[in-house]
This record gives structure tokens, C-alpha cells and sequence, in this order.
């Protein structure tokens, strides 16, 4: 039992969440996260994070998500998730985070880095009550 629990409470293979300045995210600030690949020819999943306060006034977040593998492949995607809708919410004091997923078993199939670049899409110059927003990459359960 107790390797069963351990196994479904694993650590991420890659976490990393950035914290925006004043609670502001800007227009043409991409937040841009790099993770190693060790082991070549197996499957992730990404997620992306973001934590906001009440001050954000929109019931979605709209980001174009570029992936580059260490293979030199390139994945673009736009992306429009609706907050309600989110894998997870957590409420905090005065913020809830939302877990979004990106790629379902995605096969790195190289040794090396990865890029993954998140432009927000939001219309306007500076987008309040983001307080971060993260990336969250697991090792993909076999199946």
C-alpha cells in the first residue's frame, strides 16, 4: 500500500513558477521556462499554473504557447482557458489558482533541453491580479 501512495504522490519532473511584479502581467513580457530531459523516449504531461486575486477581471486567460524540444521540434499552440473550468482551483486568502493542462503524454523523444514560452494574449498593455503563472511537467502514467 504504502508504494502505491508513493507513487501517486510522486514529485513533478519540472516545476517552476514566476512571480509577476505588482501583481501585473504585461502585454509583450513572455514568460519563458526551461526544463532538462535525462531520460529520452518518454511521455509528459504539462500543465500550466497561474494564481490570481480578485482584481483579475476576466473569466478566462488567453496565451499562445510555444514548445521547443530538444529534438529542435517546435509546437505552437493558443490557447483560451476558461477559469471555471480549470483541472484544479485552490482558494487562497484573496487569490485562487487554477491548473490548466497543456500536453497529455507528450513523447520527448531527445536528451536535452526543452523550451516552453507563454505569451499572454490579453489586449491590453498591462493585465492585473495575476500574481504567477508556472509550468508543471510530470512524467506521464503508463497505461
Amino acid at each position: 500500500i504504502f508504494l502505491a501512495l508513493a507513487a501517486c504522490s510522486s514529485e513533478p519532473a519540472y516545476k517552476k513558477i514566476q512571480v509577476m511584479s505588482g501583481y501585473t502581467w504585461n502585454r509583450f513580457d513572455n514568460k519563458i521556462f526551461e526544463f532538462p530531459v535525462n531520460e529520452p523516449g518518454k511521455s509528459y504531461d504539462i500543465y500550466l499554473t497561474m494564481k490570481r486575486t480578485s482584481d483579475y477581471p476576466y473569466d478566462e486567460l488567453p496565451v499562445n504557447v510555444v514548445l521547443q524540444t530538444s529534438s529542435g521540434e517546435e509546437r505552437i499552440h493558443e490557447f483560451t482557458f476558461k477559469l471555471n473550468q480549470s483541472i484544479k482551483e485552490q482558494k487562497g486568502a484573496d487569490s485562487l489558482t487554477s491548473k490548466f493542462q497543456l500536453w497529455k503524454e507528450i513523447l520527448l523523444s531527445d536528451k536535452g533541453k526543452c523550451t516552453i514560452t507563454i505569451e499572454n494574449l490579453i489586449p491590453k498593455i498591462a493585465t492585473l491580479g495575476i500574481e504567477n503563472i508556472g509550468i508543471i511537467v510530470n512524467e506521464a502514467e503508463a497505461n
